[in-house]
């Protein structure tokens, strides 16, 4: 069956990721953001996801930490539910990117790794959240 999705995969043009043969043990760890839906995140505002084995989701959303959970399924189906956010005020440019990503994690509902291995988290209409291995 993954054999398959990859060949599907391949043949849509997203041949460069892949599935994790793991189950979902290869999301666990933190990992830092690096593009949210096309835009390259300054670094200066540092925006990490961290996967937990328990299925809770912990994180910096480029001001503010972040809490909630995380449920993977079949095919690298997967919905990110953000439930918490501190309220610290932050730079401007800081709040447009943690507002984008806070926005956009709900709707996500693929994973998936690239050849370098980054994590692809991707909705429905293709915008990614994509992230490296911190």
């Amino acid at each position: 069956m993954l054999k398959s999705l990859c060949t599907a995969l391949f043949l849509t043009g997203i041949g460069s990721m892949a599935l994790a043969e793991d189950g979902h043990a290869s999301l666990i760890g933190p990992w830092k953001v690096t593009e949210v839906s096309d835009t390259v995140l300054p670094a200066e505002a540092p925006t990490e996801l961290e996967f937990l084995k328990d299925g809770a989701l912990a994180g910096n959303a480029g001001c503010n930490r972040l809490i909630g959970n995380y449920e993977v399924g079949a095919d690298g189906a997967i919905t990110l539910n953000p439930q918490g956010v501190t309220m610290m005020a932050c730079p401007e440019g800081a709040m447009a990117q943690e507002t984008r990503l806070l926005e956009l994690m709900p709707q996500i509902t693929n994973y998936a790794f690239d050849k370098g291995g980054a994590l692809m988290l991707t909705t429905q209409d293709g915008q990614i959240i994509r992230a490296e291995r911190s």
